[in-house]
């Protein structure tokens, strides 16, 4: 299933490669860390763009994102690492893996369903796994489908386990699901 608003805004983002994340100012493993996670493999890195995490890991990790451009440069960034360009809703769906850790650095408010990623990237972790996401907060940028303008807001829609605000975003931190 494409979601069509998020389809919409591909040309955008494939033609912004150069855009603001906390990732610019902040090392993946610190913003983890804030939250107690140690990134560690295996790693699924949702909406991995240019692969600019797998650069800050001593690891190969798994990557996906929407748009082909930034996959070929993740690709060419670190090749064995494995990379694939899809919508995150079917690729988790579909994805059969359990990892230790996963993320979603600046991802989830670009979403029309966060809450439906949060749930199906939990259901993929393994025992004792965490997912990691930042979430700017209260910007009005054309290309973010959902914004929170809060932690009360961030915390109603999505529930982690754990947020703390840093600057202008949020890191979060949600558990695997019990089954």
């Amino acid at each position: 299933m494409t979601h069509k608003r998020e389809a919409a805004l591909l040309p955008h983002y494939e033609t912004a490669l150069r855009y603001w994340s906390p990732l610019m100012n902040h090392r993946a493993n610190d913003l983890a860390r804030l939250v107690g996670v140690e990134l560690s493999p295996p790693l699924l890195d949702l909406g991995c763009g240019d692969g600019r995490l797998a650069l800050q890991v001593p690891f190969d990790i798994t990557g996906v994102d929407m748009s082909p451009m930034r996959v070929t440069l993740a690709q060419m960034a670190r090749p064995a690492s494995r990379w694939f360009v899809g919508d995150l809703y079917a690729w988790l769906e579909k994805d059969t893996e359990r990892y230790q850790t996963i993320t979603a650095f600046d991802v989830l408010e670009h979403l029309e369903e966060p809450e439906r990623v949060v749930d199906l990237a939990r259901a993929r972790l393994l025992e004792g796994g965490a997912f990691v996401a930042t979430i700017p907060l209260d910007m009005d940028i054309d290309e973010h489908l959902q914004l929170y303008a809060d932690l009360d807001a961030v915390r109603d829609a999505l529930g982690p386990d754990e947020l703390i605000e840093i600057g202008t975003f949020v890191v979060c931190r949600w558990g695997a699901q019990k089954d």
